[in-house]
């Protein structure tokens, strides 16, 4: 790491905080988006635990749909890890792992950055009470 990466990242430090209150606060408004939502869901959180929410990931039944419809509400979707660990080459387990494999196939991450505004929160919002 470079003297110049590592003060900026001093810097980012303090706001570490606000960033993720900021991200808990998105994540409270799709929460409530996803409970009207028809097809989504999304994973379950121990009680007690308390989440940064570093990506807010959805579970649909049908992905390649829901993909298309942020999509044409013009919202950036991500999927992080389309293949998971145990069928990558390092691995290539033929251990039978079907719920990973099933959520592999069904999440999607949508943004939850910090600077999203709150008018980009209710888009977002928006988007996951009509997905497929």
């Amino acid at each position: 790491m470079t003297d110049l990466a590592a003060a900026i990242g001093r810097i980012q430090l303090t706001k570490l905080a606000s960033f993720i209150e900021a991200r808990r606060s998105h994540a409270q408004a799709y929460d409530s988006a996803v409970i009207e939502a028809k097809n989504l869901y999304v994973p379950a959180r121990l009680p007690g635990a308390r989440h940064s929410f570093n990506q807010y990931t959805i579970s649909c039944s049908n992905r390649d749909a829901t993909e298309a419809w942020f999509t044409k509400c013009e919202i950036e979707t991500r999927i992080y890890y389309p293949t998971p660990a145990h069928l990558q080459a390092p691995y290539n387990s033929a251990i039978l792992l079907p719920v990973t494999e099933q959520a592999a196939r069904e999440v999607l991450s949508i943004p939850v950055a910090p600077h999203l505004k709150e008018d980009e929160v209710s888009q977002i919002a928006d988007a996951l009470r009509g997905a497929p």
